[in-house]
């Protein structure tokens, strides 16, 4: 149980990270427009 919600916390964390990444890119794309 332990090493399946340390699992799913990194998930979450990688998740976070390229959803961060995404809008931090579309924002340089919008400021280029």
């Amino acid at each position: 149980m332990g090493v399946n919600n340390q699992i799913g916390g990194v998930f979450m964390l990688l998740i976070c990270l390229t959803g961060q990444a995404k809008s931090l890119s579309f924002k340089t794309s919008l400021q280029h427009d």
